[in-house]
């Protein structure tokens, strides 16, 4: 935004009246992180859709679907309530872990539909297949879902940075894993009582839950062959599965190791480092040589600003730089939000550097990385 108009003074460029100060937002990491959140909120209502229409496909039950298609909001509803009254905010680890559970949140109500059909096709009325079916896998359920959560215990050992990431994201699965069980011992169980009822043996599917249902034939007789090959030869099968695992802990010393991918914040951060004793009047020279290289490798119309800052203010603003003196420069580079750009595009990896040649310095080097 610009400042009132100065009195007696006009734009060099438009002739209309301005302040001659231009004020704009050098760095808004907010702009990112809304990005970030609205991604994921927008991939985990994509999984619990797709997470339904596979239960449709695989079951053929419009009822059962919908059983389905409640307990996955219900279940996110009750973990966004655990977080507030946990202190926790909805974020990207809170939102990802709620993202990574959609899956499994059907398992608890699917488990409940499949057993209480089982009950029906024996001859039991809705409403005793229905309690039949929640008493008997009442205990199996509540084991699987601890041993679910179980695996998030280790973040209470934790500190620091991990602690403060991670925790959030466990406390809002555990939350969604018990409301969905909880679900599947309430809500899924007086659902197929009043709506389910048992397949005939004449009833007719729609064509594609048919052909899945020949598909998933074809895949079980497949499995059972090579289920009774494995279980002959045990001993082959278990060495086999020994050696594939000893094999695979090689690869761990060469998987990349970091703490956040890496990822295109529309920004690229230039650290840039002249000899030491240089004076800032150089150190300055030499940032508008870099500038320079910046304006003939991205074009204008993917250039929204270029700031520099040069040494180091003595006072709570030295925090938000790397440099240590005059001879030091922090150089951010703001891309525009609409143009396709990529780092690579612009021949600017990560942690790349190059060396410029300036009239006070025979060489100086310069190392630029994208903002996480």
């Amino acid at each position: 935004g610009r400042l009132p108009p100065k009195e007696g003074y006009t734009d060099p460029d438009t002739g209309e009246p301005a302040s001659g100060l231009n004020l704009d937002v050098v760095a808004d990491q907010s702009v990112f992180v809304r990005k970030a959140i609205s991604n994921l909120t927008k991939e985990g209502i994509l999984g619990a859709v797709l997470a339904s229409l596979m239960v449709l496909l695989f079951i053929g039950s419009f009822r059962s679907t919908l059983i389905i298609a409640l307990a996955i909001p219900l279940s996110a509803l009750v973990a966004i309530i655990g977080l507030y009254f946990t202190g926790n905010t909805l974020n990207a680890m809170t939102l990802g872990g709620l993202a990574l559970v959609m899956g499994r949140l059907v398992d608890d109500p699917l488990i409940d539909i499949e057993n209480t059909f089982r009950h029906l096709d024996m001859g039991k009325s809705p409403v005793r297949a229905a309690l039949d079916s929640a008493t008997e896998i009442a205990m199996p359920v509540l084991v699987a879902t601890i041993t679910t959560c179980v695996v998030f215990f280790p973040v209470v050992f934790l500190f620091g940075i991990g602690k403060f990431l991670f925790t959030p994201m466990a406390v809002s699965v555990t939350i969604a894993m018990f409301a969905s069980y909880f679900l599947s011992r309430t809500l899924s169980p007086a659902f197929c009582a009043y709506f389910l009822k048992a397949h005939e043996p004449d009833e007719k599917k729609f064509f594609l839950f048919a052909l899945t249902d020949s598909a998933y034939e074809a895949v079980r007789e497949m499995y059972v062959g090579l289920l009774r090959v494995a279980v002959r030869l045990r001993w082959l099968t278990v060495a086999a599965a020994l050696i594939l695992v000893v094999a695979s802990l090689p690869l761990y010393s060469l998987i990349g190791k970091e703490l956040f991918p890496a990822t295109d914040a529309a920004q690229i951060l230039i650290n840039v480092r002249a000899e030491s004793g240089t004076r800032i009047e150089a150190t300055e020279e030499i940032t508008q040589a870099i500038e320079q290289e910046i304006f003939a490798v991205i074009p204008a119309e993917d250039r929204r600003m270029v700031v520099t800052d040069i040494g180091v203010l003595y006072d709570w603003p030295a925090g938000y730089t790397p440099n240590a003196g005059p001879m030091d420069a922090t150089m951010l580079c703001q891309l525009t939000d609409t143009s396709p750009h990529r780092s690579m595009r612009f021949g600017c990896e990560s942690g790349s550097k190059r060396n410029f040649q300036t009239s006070r310095s025979r060489s100086i080097r310069a190392a630029w990385c994208r903002p996480h």
